[in-house]
């Protein structure tokens, strides 16, 4: 299984999101690797190598895009999960990192800006969408509200606008029912190497938990 995390803009939770699913799935039985594609920051590899020695070791290869569809085939041979960690790009980079995929998750914050890029990236995926639909690869891709402020006016209007966007574009588009919300230790396990999972934090850990969840019920859905 390959799943995308990616999108149109930078600064959404992308890496942060990718790394915490692999530590989710991986304390889930799942052997997992992620591939980094940002090319210029590669911010898991940079996530890995402050990764503490006693813990369980997460496989992280740093990969071109213009390869990035042959070496996810084949790290998907080896691990029951690939996790593409994308660029933040409006380019064919981008496309192709969708189209690698079999699930993708596009985190979108709470800002115009970003419903603004979620929306271009949104039409970018319905051409790949299509293309992969004429020659009978199934793809899905779902949006994840991420680096929320609970109880927030932005809040509620995110959850509004993306039950709008996926109402217009029937069949295209899914969302989780897991918001993953403003929470200092997100950024604290980026400079640690870990997950929440692995930390102390219980309502980081249960809101990962929830998303880890509804992403292994997806899974079993292929």
């Amino acid at each position: 299984m390959i799943i995308a995390v990616t999108g149109t803009k930078g600064g959404t939770g992308k890496t942060t999101i990718s790394t915490n699913i692999a530590i989710g799935l991986m304390q889930q039985g799942k052997s997992v690797s992620i591939i980094d594609t940002d090319e210029g920051q590669f911010s898991v590899l940079d996530w890995s190598s402050n990764r503490p020695e006693e813990l369980p070791t997460v496989s992280v290869l740093k990969v071109p895009t213009e390869k990035i569809g042959a070496m996810a085939r084949e790290q998907a041979k080896h691990y029951d999960v690939v996790i593409l960690d994308g660029r933040a790009t409006q380019t064919e980079g981008t496309d192709r990192l969708s189209a690698a995929a079999d699930i993708i998750i596009v985190p979108v914050k709470p800002s115009e800006f970003d419903i603004r890029a979620f929306e271009k990236y949104f039409e970018r995926y319905k051409t790949v969408k299509a293309i992969s639909d004429d020659v009978g690869k199934k793809i899905e891709a779902f949006a994840l509200r991420s680096d929320v402020k609970k109880g927030t006016k932005g809040e509620k209007e995110l959850v509004e606008l993306l039950e709008f966007i996926k109402e217009q574009n029937p069949g295209k588009l899914r969302t989780f029912e897991t918001t993953i919300y403003d929470r200092e230790i997100y950024k604290q396990c980026a400079g640690y190497g870990t997950g929440v999972a692995e930390e102390n934090n219980k309502a980081a850990k249960q809101e990962m938990g929830q998303l880890i969840n509804e992403i292994i019920s997806i899974i079993n859905e292929f």
